[in-house]
C-alpha cells in the first residue's frame, strides 16, 4: 500500500511540471502569479474540469494536442490569464476561452498588427489589448456586450489610431475557428481586410441565430460552403462576402434567410444562375454579384 501511495505522489507533480513548462513557451502576458503558490496550486482534477468544459465547443483531441490553437488557449486560460481563473460554472467561461482560441487561430506568422497581447498602444474605440488583466468585453473587437456580459457586436479591422492604421486590416493570418459559432449572443460580426485569413466559413456559424449582419469582406475565404448552415438564421438582414476567393454557384441555403435585405458577393468567382429558391427572399432589396 505504501508503495502505491508513493507512486501517486510522485507522478502528479511530474505531470503538472510538464504542463507548466509547455505553457511558459507560449506565454504572451505576465502571469497573475509569478510562481505557483500553495493557495493557487493547480490540480489535475481542476485542469480536467477545464478541458471537459471547453470540449463543449472544441474537439477534446485538439485541446490536448500541443501546438493547436485550442491547446494554447487552454494553457493560457488555465495558467497565464492575468485576470485570474474563471470558475468553470461561470456562464461566460467559454466566451473567454473562445476568444483565446480566436487569437491563436488568427495570429500565425507575425501576429496581428494592432491590439495584440502586450500592445500598450492599443486604444481603439476605448478598448484594450487582448489577454490583458481585465474582462474580455474591454478587449479590442468586443464592440458591445449585453448586460450579462456576452458579446453582441464583434468587429475586427485595425487599431485606427495613428501608427498602426492600415488599409490592410489587422493582419489576421490563419483560419476562422469553429468555436466562434458558439458566441450565441452575436448580432453583428465583422472581420475584414485580411488576405492571409485563408479559411472556409465554419458550419458552426449556423448556431448564431441572433445574427443580423455578417460582414466578412476582403479576406481569403473559400469553399467548401457548409450545407444548410444558414437554415435557422431567420434574423439575418445583411450578408457581405465581397472580394474573397469563393469559386462556386450561389448557395441555395441563402434562401432560408427570408428576412434578408442585402446580399453582396462581388469579387468572387460566382458562376451559374440565380437559384429559383431565391424567390422566397421577399425582403431582398440589394443583390450584388
Amino acid at each position: 500500500v505504501v508503495m502505491i501511495l508513493l507512486a501517486v505522489a510522485i507522478m502528479v507533480p511530474l505531470s503538472l511540471t510538464v504542463l507548466k513548462s509547455d505553457l511558459q513557451e507560449i506565454s504572451y502576458s505576465p502571469s497573475a502569479m509569478p510562481s505557483v503558490q500553495p493557495s493557487w496550486s493547480p490540480t489535475m482534477a481542476l485542469f480536467t474540469e477545464y478541458v471537459d468544459k471547453a470540449s463543449e465547443v472544441s474537439n477534446k483531441t485538439l485541446i490536448t494536442t500541443p501546438g493547436t490553437a485550442q491547446y494554447k488557449a487552454m494553457k493560457w486560460i488555465y495558467y497565464d490569464d492575468p485576470f485570474g481563473r474563471r470558475e468553470v460554472e461561470d456562464e461566460r467561461f467559454l466566451q473567454r476561452y473562445i476568444a483565446a482560441v480566436f487569437y491563436f487561430s488568427t495570429s500565425e506568422g507575425n501576429g496581428w498588427s494592432d491590439c495584440y497581447p502586450g500592445d500598450v498602444a492599443c486604444t481603439s474605440d476605448n478598448k484594450r489589448e487582448w489577454f490583458g488583466p481585465w474582462d474580455e468585453c474591454e478587449w479590442y473587437a468586443f464592440i458591445e456586450c449585453n448586460l450579462d456580459g456576452f458579446v453582441t457586436k464583434f468587429s475586427i479591422l485595425n487599431n485606427q489610431n495613428g501608427e498602426g492604421k492600415t488599409v490592410h486590416g489587422n493582419n489576421l493570418h490563419g483560419t476562422l475557428p469553429s468555436e466562434m459559432g458558439y458566441l450565441s449572443s452575436l448580432t453583428h460580426l465583422l472581420i475584414a481586410r485580411n488576405p492571409l485569413l485563408v479559411s472556409s466559413i465554419p458550419t458552426s456559424f449556423g448556431r448564431l441565430t441572433k445574427l443580423r449582419r455578417l460582414t466578412l469582406i476582403l479576406n481569403n475565404l473559400q469553399e467548401p460552403w457548409g450545407e444548410d448552415w444558414l437554415e435557422n438564421m431567420t434574423d439575418l438582414k445583411e450578408i457581405y462576402l465581397n472580394y474573397n476567393d469563393f469559386k462556386m454557384s450561389l448557395p441555395i441555403d441563402i434562401s432560408n434567410t427570408t428576412g434578408l435585405t442585402k446580399l453582396e458577393m462581388a469579387g468572387n468567382k460566382i458562376y451559374g444562375t440565380i437559384p429559383s429558391e431565391y424567390g422566397r427572399l421577399y425582403n431582398l432589396k440589394k443583390l450584388v454579384l
